[in-house]
């Protein structure tokens, strides 16, 4: 292994922990709209799951640990600078594809989830609700202290 593929790999694992970072970002952000406007979250959540998690399992975790292996190879090559290293465009295309993926899915779902709250619902004035209409209960026969008479089953008689 040489230090350019080091720098390389590492320069890779920085800009893909940064997406997974706004990734999170992004997805509590739509949360709290979400949350505001007393929509469903629950489904942005498992979208989410469904997105960063394999995103975080398959592009990042693997790149982390193949650095921290090299860095315990030789650990003099941590401290160094990745200004200079250029990331192959394989590895590039990878990170893009997954990161616009994952955020059009979330984007997608928070579309399919989002309703705006009524802002100007009228509220009632103590006024209006006293002025209700009443509603009787003429149908309904009152009991007043009557006993109601016991039904007997077939089996009892």
């Amino acid at each position: 292994m040489i230090q350019e593929e080091y720098l390389q790999k590492k320069k890779e694992y920085k800009i893909r922990l940064v997406l997974v970072i706004i990734l999170f970002v992004l997805f509590s952000i739509l949360s709290i709209l979400l949350i505001i406007n007393l929509n469903r979250f629950i489904p942005l959540g498992a979208t989410a799951m469904a997105t960063v998690v394999p995103f975080n399992h398959f592009l990042l975790v693997p790149l982390w640990e193949e650095k921290k292996a090299i860095e315990a190879e030789h650990p003099e090559w941590k401290d160094r600078s990745t200004s200079g290293a250029e990331v192959p465009s394989t590895e590039a295309s990878k990170r893009n594809i997954a990161t616009v993926g994952s955020v059009v899915t979330l984007f997608l779902s928070f579309a399919l989830l989002y309703r705006p709250a009524k802002v100007y619902q009228k509220i009632p004035t103590i006024d209006e609700l006293n002025n209700l209409p009443k509603i009787e209960n003429k149908g309904i026969p009152k009991l007043d202290n009557k006993k109601i008479p016991k039904i007997k089953r077939d089996s009892e008689k």
